[in-house]
């Protein structure tokens, strides 16, 4: 597996693991960040131990122009754009629909898709090129119905919806798109939930225990499934979601 590679949010522990799960596979990989620009360098130094060229964009997901110009700097650094991640997003916070203030909705729900929108919108022109694949990661949560997450499922969502209305529309072109539904992770947002004292401790084990594999996930097994669908394994696989959850949406 090779060409170049955008990861819209590849400083954080999802987006970390798919940079150095997609570069230990011979992909080049452009890195944004928003305020983690210490962590994307860390990894943009990972990515190169492995051989390959890294790079590390700002961004800002309520700024699209900045969007545009991680995907021009990454095809005028690397020479092409053959494969686009989005795995951005923000910490929501666990709160019950009757609660949440309009605005806060809004922004939750406006930062998320357009970000990921925008993200798609400036790549597709490069992507039909190299007959290329997209895939966005979301969360099992748009099918379990999880309480006290619609700030984080709504986007979500919508952010799927997205994946299939592209899947359909670029495949004329061979350009792929899919996403991945991500379960509860022990080094995803659900810890940092729990370091917050969002979500208590007691929920967090509870949750565990009922999961069908008895345990919490890790961001590496996320890693491998984006890589599949970005690996020419899986040509013929376009708008689908893949959950990996250890069976937590069953």
């Amino acid at each position: 597996m090779t060409g170049a590679a955008l990861v819209v949010g590849g400083s954080g522990a999802i987006g970390a693991a798919i940079c150095r799960a997609i570069a230990a596979r011979g992909m080049d990989v452009a890195i944004t960040a928003r305020s983690s620009t210490e962590s994307a360098r860390n990894v943009a130094a990972d990515v190169e131990g492995l051989g390959n060229r890294s790079r590390v964009v700002e961004v800002d997901l309520d700024e699209p122009e900045s969007l545009a110009r991680a995907v021009k700097e990454t095809v005028d650094n690397f020479g092409s754009l053959d494969t686009l991640i989005y795995a951005a997003g923000l910490l929501p916070d666990q709160m019950w629909c009757s609660t949440v203030d309009i605005e806060k909705f809004r922004a939750h729900l406006v930062s998320e898709t357009v970000g990921c929108f925008a993200s798609i919108s400036y790549a597709i022109p490069h992507l039909r090129e190299t007959a290329g694949s997209v895939v966005a990661v979301t969360s099992v949560a748009v099918r379990r119905n999880v309480r006290r997450d619609v700030l984080s499922a709504s986007p979500k969502a919508a952010i799927e919806a997205l994946i299939r209305s592209v899947a359909a529309e670029e495949g004329r072109y061979g350009l792929r798109a899919n996403a991945v539904g991500v379960g509860v992770l022990a080094d995803g947002i659900a810890q940092k939930l729990v370091d917050s004292g969002a979500v208590a401790a007691e929920a967090m084990r509870e949750t565990e225990a009922a999961l069908p594999m008895r345990r919490l996930g890790k961001a590496v097994e996320i890693a491998e499934v984006v890589s599949f669908l970005v690996s020419p394994s899986a040509s013929y696989v376009t708008g689908q979601v893949i959950d990996v959850d250890g069976g937590y949406s069953v």
